[in-house]
């Protein structure tokens, strides 16, 4: 049987299943990463030696085998290294290989010291992800000092350093880890299609499982917890979902007719392969503007680096060539509204009104010309959600305006690949990576007009 090893945590707070098939999956059935996640992986690496390279440190021979590495570590342990990079900590079926083993005052099987793990992550906070690997690598020390490290660390990509209660996360902990062990034992983690498919490798492995069993996870934004309970009440497919009882299940504690008629509509909507009509919205009769906003992180700063927007089927756009023209483009865009006073700014999500919110703060500006921005946007995303149901399993604006006919010029047209284009553009100065995002862009604004008018014409 493969070893548990530090990676299933970080694998089961994101998706349980991911552990069940790094035991019993067919690597054959992976997908490469995209060259985003390989570029964010490469930029991991990159900063991890960054780090590395100020300190002076032990570390296990890289051709060893993990059970030699392991013994080599122990050397280092006992001969007190203060420092020790990529150790390697067996037990039994257990295998974690922390960033760094830091040695610590303080009485243990190994003497007046012991040692205390520390990762290295880009992340801004303690994720749940990274303290369950760190609290394994605690466990495991166990074994070897006497007893379980109470703290342990964690280098953020900000510079800073967490020293964090291992008590704090060691019940979540424990309860992952009996699951995991459950699953390695044999226990079968049912598919489950949610916003983590998006980046995993088994991706369209479990799609095609998904699509063959009619899961329930098919429909949009359906949890786990709600999947079990619909199963317990005989509801165990699309087809079961498409008739469900709303008033009888209703009066399940848990259960809202709000959510059962939309997983009802969602179901049969899926199976018909038609989008089905909730309501009217009553969009005001003014100038619409399509907008969309492109943004990435640099040295933990986040840079919204071009500003676009599709005004009677003209694109126009504020454009932050180096990260240092951000404010530029920002007071170029408000300028922009000056002498607007009634318009519709279409976004799709959140997340435009979050960043301008940002931005204003950050450079600040002409506060009336702001107050109307953010006044007059209009989310289409929450319109979406109040007035219509779509056959697609994701509602991001890309599976909803592929429904509705609409095609990006790329084939791998999508916001993770735009930060790659933009990272690419600052490595080579290639104006054609700036070009895709500016085409990318006008197209995530033209999508947002067919969306619209897709409402709109649901009206009549």
């Amino acid at each position: 049987m493969k070893p548990i090893r530090a990676t299933n945590f970080y694998g089961f707070v994101k998706c349980p299943r991911k552990v069940y098939l790094y035991f019993f999956g067919d690597p054959t059935k992976k997908i490469p990463y995209s060259e985003f996640l390989q570029q964010k992986m490469k930029e991991g690496r990159d900063y991890e030696r960054e780090i590395i390279s100020k300190f002076r440190f032990a570390q296990p021979e890289e051709a060893l085998s993990y059970k030699e590495a392991a013994e080599q570590t122990l050397k280092f342990m006992k001969n007190k290294e203060k420092l020790i990079y990529q150790p390697v900590i067996i037990q039994d079926n257990l295998i974690g290989i922390p960033d760094f083993l830091e040695i610590k005052k303080g009485k243990s099987k190994l003497g007046n010291y012991y040692y205390q793990p520390m990762d290295i992550k880009t992340g801004l906070s303690a994720k749940k992800k990274y303290t369950m690997q760190l609290c394994f690598y605690c466990y495991l020390l166990e074994d070897i000092q006497g007893f379980s490290p109470d703290k342990f660390k964690l280098w953020l990509g900000d510079g800073s350093i967490m020293e964090l209660k291992t008590q704090d996360y060691f019940n979540k902990f424990a309860d992952i880890f009996s699951k995991i062990k459950d699953i390695a034992g044999g226990k079968k983690e049912q598919v489950h299609i949610c916003g983590a498919c998006k980046d995993c490798q088994w991706k369209d492995f479990c799609f095609s499982v998904a699509e063959k069993e009619d899961h329930l996870s098919l429909i949009f934004n359906i949890s786990r917890n709600n999947i079990r309970k619909l199963k317990d009440f005989g509801v165990k497919n699309l087809k079961d979902a498409a008739k469900i009882n709303i008033d009888e299940l209703s009066k399940v504690k848990g259960f809202g007719k709000t959510s059962l008629k939309r997983w009802k509509l969602q179901a049969r909507s899926l199976i018909s392969g038609k989008s089905v009509k909730l309501s009217s919205y009553p969009f005001p009769d003014v100038q619409d503007i399509y907008f969309d906003i492109e943004d990435t992180q640099i040295k933990n700063n986040k840079i919204v680096y071009l500003f676009g927007m599709v005004i009677d089927k003209e694109y126009k756009y504020f454009l932050a060539e180096k990260p240092s023209e951000e404010k530029k483009a920002w007071k170029s865009f408000l300028d922009f509204f000056k002498d607007k006073k009634q318009f519709n700014l279409y976004v799709y999500s959140g997340h435009e009104k979050s960043m301008l919110k940002k931005l204003f703060k950050k450079y600040g500006g002409d506060k009336k010309i702001f107050d109307r921005i953010i006044s007059n946007l209009i989310d289409l995303l929450s319109v979406v959600k109040k007035t219509t149901i779509f056959p697609v399993y994701s509602y991001s604006i890309k599976d909803i305006a592929k429904f509705l006919g609409f095609r990006w010029s790329s084939k791998d047209a999508s916001g993770s690949q735009s930060l790659l284009w933009y990272s690419e553009w600052m490595a080579t100065n290639d104006k054609k990576h700036l070009n895709k995002i500016l085409e990318y862009n006008k197209e995530d604004c033209l999508a947002e007009i067919a969306v619209k008018e897709h409402i709109e014409n649901q009206n009549y």
